[in-house]
């Protein structure tokens, strides 16, 4: 067997692939243009010129300035060389002529802003000026398409196709210059073809300089294809499809497709192919598709919350400052974006934070580009010293999917340089990885710590240390020198490089010709950062990295790829004895979630066919009813396929639940068929017959099970998205079952179906007999019941309005709570410790260390990654000298005696041995990371000190509460500041200004790194500051020196009142009000639904200060959001399922009786909840949306044969329902049976996720039980009585008419 590779040529037109949109940077009226649409530009070039009037004057007084102090300077350098001035008067001229050389450079710059030029080479296909228009900061000038680069997308015939890889070459021709070949990458393949069986395959190639391309050129592509292999065996049962035209399943890039063949001759049980398979291709033999390991399944659906994020940094702001400066100026600019619900933030020192949270309808990708464009149009606004505002959107399937921790035997700082420049480069080109963050680690920097003593000794100031440095680290691009053949760039190469270099720069010339060095002043160092973050792994200094995904990647498949990546690092990197550990891998839950769920589908299938057999007496029609499941479940993989659904959570619970509903209208109609076999009907006629003749009620019972999933399928917010491929998969399964009872169950009933006859000769024939005398003495009992009923109908009704009523006394009574998603014992959580706000990072790792030898005290403890310097809640980073998070791993489940909540209780008792550190602990959630604080309690009031008032007595209320604990306020974590007040006249009688004094205090406390070290090609900072020994208390600051034009040198005592004073490390607004953040763990059984109500009545007791206002965030806003989505959801389910039904029967009183079963229903729900320790939440509540469809069933088959027999046979009324309970009373138990069975595995389970799914299964268990035994006795009541009611309305009306 021959492999080739076949030349396959396509067609395309070119497009371009980044187009960037040039934005003024300047204001005035366009005075000249010099491009239009269409016209190929390069970088640099000038698209618009702007009125320079102003500048130019600007320019030339500023060039008149220079010059003059250029003169005077050179004057007094002569002067100074014969001694004729003082030191002083000659740098106060060269201070004076630096000043006015800075001003007409940057004079100069500004005229040339005037000029809006291209910032890249390519064509521009946006340009709408016209000459005496006005344009302002920000206004769009022009679009341009990149074309160093360009995009083509070809379409490949659907055969070929699949022998194409991403990253194949692919040679790109044109007419236009048809000798060239322009080298390009396959870097898409589309899964879906279009209607002439093509698929889309996106090319990219590098465009040239010459005989360029441009976009909307007509192209062609040749590819390289596998030919079909020829002559292979293949299992015959692999192969589908008529003799003409047969057809097989490949598994291919995680997917099954269809492969058309052409056969040969058999050969045994295979079979030979002559022409169709592709080279490399994997054969489904089976039908079914069985990922290896796991690659393709996610936890959860894909998730985006519509949240968008804006992070400001603002280097040396107190808390007060970014909040005025930056924060409010943010706020009050993005608040107008449309579908804005919620305006979040808190101002840190030196950060800004705003959360915005929209609406559900908002679309978050236009609302980010919104966002975007007006923060652009602010950036002048901000301080000068801020860096500029980045805006990005959450999604909780690009969250961390690994967490590394990196050990070598390297340096530290040599260590860090690999991780930044080799390892984590290697990681994120991995297919699939999204972003590698880098945590903890010490980072080279080169050290200039200045002495105070010897600044104040030569009187230099450290403003003038750092612009000595800048000047002395330039590189400067002169100009070209060039003749007829060639052509050189020539440029000064003026940055340092070395730090003896650094140390021997000029700093200051003294009068006696010496000259002061910086390693005079200042201790010069090739060292490290000041470190900002520990990461440690089970106690090993390491560096944590942190890897995420793209958002379409498959976290599975993801991980797996990482960590054989990690082990050809470790081998590569042997010698320096580097190893990985992971600390958690969120894959890993999903593998065992998916495992669990996939056991609970097959021993679910196994107990429905049991109960088949059971009833049905025989393999023969228990196998009729059970082929419904792998067909109705094949089809509906076909449906995921095409819509893009994943194998996740909730499709499989989705595969699992519906189990027991397949098999659903199977039994009614086989049952029906078998009754006709009984009356001595011939096989194939008692197949059709038996279907016609309950069809329409198989209609029925269907539709009333998928209606109730359109309005869950429709539901918006994270509800919807988590449940929306649940329902979608529900639905369909449902509907193809309905299918398969009315083709495939008639048929094979006509074929293979007999009636049993057992006389008792085997055990299976006793067993049988004994079991059918068994429910004929049932069906004997339910007669007697059933008349009584309907001779007692006021007693039944009162007994089910009891029963309906009592149910709602188990949420009054505390026996069931609410929350939001119900937490799983997943075996992780983080704890978080927070020491004194003015805590030292070195202090704060020092009680780190000993938390940290506590675990290991701790046997259940399997790993601890500990972050000290910064905590990660929810979605939520934060960066702190005084906090540290722990991510912890317990072993598994069968290897530990204790639960996780044991180990939380016996963490936090240990914890609270430690004196002056507060700690919390939170579960790893559904989601993949440390819950955020279930109860969260905002406290807005216009006063800041009124909102920290209120939030003291919200704490104290939640103290008091039951099931509350780690209650804390974020007004709790006070530290103390260093004050400055400055006294602006005497500031101003030294000759210094307020940015001289904050650009030298800016240095000598947090430090300048603006210049650059170059070495080997890459560039490190420099930072200098003043050293540690001089910056340690506030004595420090107030002797901190200055000096003024005059040469003066002036402390900062002498004019500024410097103190210590306490302050709020975030001051938090919520929708652009003070607010205060009250947070509550939930532990010993309560559900946070029950600990907000009762909070709320607490409240209402207490005398809070005035304009006090409260609001949720974390599960109790989510709880009460899903509780008004998925209420919305069950009453349109139930119109839905009342409109279906008036529509089928024509009438408007059956469908009504049907619905009676719904409150039947939750009376077993309820009880099952409380009996099984279950709350109601998100997906209990789907449980009983779920419930409302499956316990109409029941009803419907009981009140279609009764009217059936009532109209078309005459019955009288009692008989015809006793009568049609007790022909019924064989498909309902076996209905219900096989649902309670199918649904008994998820309730029962233990294994990963088994807490989220066990009350959605105990819902409609306890429903279906309940429904089912009231039903068979309140429906026939019902019944009698609405007919009985008709009857006399009909009387009354008639009467009328005569009397008229």
């Amino acid at each position: 067997m021959e492999v080739k590779g076949t030349p396959l040529e396509v067609v395309g037109t070119t497009e371009g692939i980044r187009d960037v949109m040039v934005v003024s940077e300047t204001q005035g009226k366009v005075v000249s243009l010099f491009v239009k649409v269409g016209r190929y530009v390069s970088k640099g070039s000038v698209l618009v010129k702007v009125d320079d009037e102003l500048k130019l004057i600007a320019l030339n007084s500023a060039k008149v300035s220079y010059e003059k102090a250029k003169k005077d300077m050179e004057r007094y350098e002569e002067l100074f060389k014969e001694k004729s001035v003082s030191e002083a008067q000659y740098e106060g001229v060269r201070l004076t002529f630096a000043k006015a050389e800075i001003d007409y450079s940057l004079a100069k710059r500004q005229l040339e802003d005037t000029e809006i030029k291209s910032p890249i080479s390519g064509l521009v296909t946006t340009f709408n000026l016209e000459i005496g228009e006005m344009l302002t900061l920000g206004s769009v000038v022009a679009n341009v398409v990149d074309l160093s680069a360009l995009r083509v997308v070809f379409r490949a015939d659907e055969r070929v196709v699949f022998s194409l890889r991403e990253g194949d070459n692919v040679e790109v021709r044109t007419d236009v210059y048809p000798n060239e070949i322009y080298n390009g990458k396959i870097v898409s393949i589309g899964s879906k073809a279009d209607v002439t069986h093509s698929y889309p395959v996106e090319v990219e190639f590098s465009n040239k300089i010459e005989k360029s391309l441009r976009a909307g050129m007509f192209v062609r592509g040749v590819f390289s294809v596998n030919q079909t292999l020829s002559r292979i065996l293949i299992p015959a049962s692999a192969i589908f499809g008529e003799i003409s035209s047969p057809f097989v399943f490949v598994y291919d890039r995680g997917v099954a497709r269809m492969r058309n063949i052409k056969k040969g001759d058999p050969i045994g049980n295979k079979m030979e192919v002559l022409e169709g398979l592709l080279d490399g291709e994997e054969l489904i033999t089976t039908g079914l598709v069985y990922l290896k390991d796991g690659d393709k399944y996610e936890l959860l659906p894909k998730i985006s919350p519509p949240v968008v994020s804006i992070i400001t940094v603002y280097p040396g702001g107190g808390a007060e400052e970014v909040e005025s400066s930056v924060t409010k100026v943010i706020e009050d600019q993005v608040s107008s974006v449309e579908n804005l619900d919620v305006v979040i933030s808190s101002s840190n020192v030196g950060l800004s934070t705003i959360t915005l949270q929209f609406k559900q309808s908002a679309n978050v990708r236009e609302a980010l580009q919104e966002v975007e464009r007006l923060l652009n149009l602010i950036k002048n606004d901000l301080p000068e010293d801020s860096e500029e505002p980045k805006a990005f959107r959450f999604a909780f399937d690009e969250l961390p999917v690994l967490r590394l921790g990196v050990t070598s035997n390297m340096k530290d700082v040599d260590f860090f340089d690999l991780i930044d420049k080799q390892i984590k480069p290697a990681i994120g080109s991995i297919n699939g990885v999204g972003q590698v963050n880098i945590v903890g680690g010490t980072k080279r920097e080169i050290r200039v710590n200045m002495s105070k003593e010897k600044l104040e000794f030569y009187k230099m100031s450290l403003g003038q240390v750092v612009a000595s440095i800048m000047v002395a680290n330039l590189d400067f691009p002169t100009g070209v020198v060039k003749n007829m053949n060639e052509q050189f760039t020539v440029r000064i190469s003026g940055k340092i490089s070395s730090v003896d270099v650094l140390k021997e720069l000029v700093m200051l010339k003294v009068p006696n010709g010496g000259e002061i060095r910086l390693k005079d002043v200042a201790e010069i160092t090739d060292g490290a950062e000041d470190v900002s973050q520990y990461n440690r792994i089970n106690g090993n200094p390491s560096i944590g990295l942190l890897v995420s995904k793209q958002s379409d990647a498959n976290a599975v498949e993801v991980s797996k790829e990482v960590r054989e990546k990690l082990k050809k690092l470790e081998q590569t990197y042997a010698a320096q004895s580097l190893k990985f550990e992971i600390g958690q891998d969120g894959s890993q839950f999903t593998l065992d979630a998916a495992n669990s769920v996939k056991f609970d589908l097959y021993f679910a299938i196994f107990l429905v066919g049991m109960t088949m057999l059971l009833f049905l007496h025989s393999i023969r029609n228990a196998v009729i009813v059970m082929v419904s499941i792998p067909t109705s479940l094949l089809t509906t993989f076909i449906v995921m396929y095409i819509l893009g659904f994943s194998l996740n959570l909730m499709t499989l619970l989705a595969y699992s639940l519906v189990i027991g509903i397949l098999v659903d209208d199977s039994i009614v109609v086989l049952e029906n068929i078998y009754r006709f076999l009984e009356k001595g009907t011939e096989r194939k006629l008692a197949a059709l017959m038996g279907r016609n003749d309950i069809g329409f009620t198989a209609v029925a019972i269907t539709m009333v099970d998928v209606v109730v999933f359109v309005p869950l399928s429709l539901v918006s917010g994270i509800i919807g998205n988590i449940m929306r491929e649940f329902a979608i998969v529900m639905m369909f399964s449902t509907l193809v079952s309905l299918l398969v009872s009315f083709m495939v169950t008639p048929a094979l009933a006509s074929r293979i179906s007999k009636l049993e006859r057992f006389t008792g000769r085997t055990l299976w024939e006793k067993f049988i007999l004994k079991f059918e005398a068994s429910y004929e003495k049932m069906l004997i009992s339910y007669e007697r019941l059933l008349r009584w009923s309907l001779c007692h109908k006021k007693v039944v009704a009162l007994v089910a309005l009891v029963s309906f009523f009592s149910s709602f006394l188990l949420f009054t009574g505390g026996f069931i709570g609410a929350e939001f998603i119900t937490q799983s014992d997943r075996g992780e959580f983080s704890v978080f410790i927070e020491t004194a706000g003015s805590s030292s990072l070195e202090g704060t790792n020092a009680i780190a260390y000993k938390v940290e030898e506590m675990f290991k005290e701790i046997p259940e403890i399997e790993r601890v990654m500990a972050n000290v310097g910064v905590s990660n809640e929810g979605l939520i980073s934060g960066k702190s000298s005084n906090i540290t998070e722990f991510n912890i791993l317990l072993v598994p489940k069968n290897k530990r005696k204790k639960s996780t909540d044991d180990v939380v209780i016996d963490i936090k008792q240990r914890l609270s041995k430690f004196s002056g550190v507060k700690y919390r602990v939170s579960p790893i959630g559904i989601f993949g990371t440390a819950n955020q604080t279930p109860i969260q309690i905002v406290v807005m009031n216009p006063s800041r000190d009124s909102a920290i008032v209120a939030a003291k007595q919200v704490v104290k209320i939640l103290q008091g509460i039951q099931g509350t604990s780690d209650v804390r306020s974020s007004a709790d974590s006070r530290g103390t500041d260093i004050a400055v007040q400055i006294d602006r006249e005497k500031m101003a009688s030294f000759g210094l200004t307020i940015q001289d004094i904050g650009a030298v205090m800016r240095i000598a406390f947090a430090g300048d790194d603006n210049s650059k070290f170059r070495d080997k090609g890459d560039e490190y900072a420099i930072r200098v500051t003043l050293k540690d020994f001089d910056k340690r208390n506030i004595e420090d600051v107030k002797n901190l020196g200055f000096r003024n034009s005059g040469g003066e040198y002036i402390f900062l005592k002498q004019f500024a009142s410097v103190y210590q004073t306490p302050t709020i490390p975030a001051l938090q607004r919520y929708s652009r009000q003070n607010y205060v953040n009250v947070g509550s763990q939930v532990v010993g059984g309560a559900t946070s639904g029950a600990i907000a109500s009762e909070f709320e009545k607490k409240v209402k007791q207490v005398k809070i200060p005035e304009r006090t206002q409260f609001d949720y965030l974390g599960d109790v806003k989510n709880q009460k959001d899903s509780d008004s989505n998925l209420g919305l959801a069950m009453f349109a389910a139930i119109f839905f399922m009342y409109l279906v039904m008036v529509l089928l029967y024509d009438s408007y009183l059956y469908p009504f009786i049907v619905l009676f079963t719904i409150p039947l229903a939750t009376i077993g729900a309820f009880y099952a909840l409380a009996i099984s320790g279950s709350s109601i939440n998100v997906f209990s509540g789907v449980g009983l949306i779920v419930l409302i469809g499956l316990v109409g069933k029941n009803a419907i088959l009981l009140v279609d044969f009764a009217n059936k027999l009532i109209t078309d046979e005459g019955k009288p009324l009692v008989e015809a329902l006793v009568l049609a309970g007790k022909l019924r009373m064989r498909p309902i138990l076996m209905t219900t049976i096989a649902l309670v069975a199918g649904l008994m595995p998820i309730a029962i389970t233990s294994g990963a996720g088994a807490e989220w799914k066990q009350g959605l299964a105990w819902v409609i268990i306890g429903g279906l039980i309940s429904s089912t035994i009231l039903t068979l006795v309140v429906i026939p009541s019902t019944f009698m009585k609405f007919e009985e009611w008709k009857q006399r309305t009909a009387q009354y009306f008639s009467r009328k008419k005569q009397v008229a």
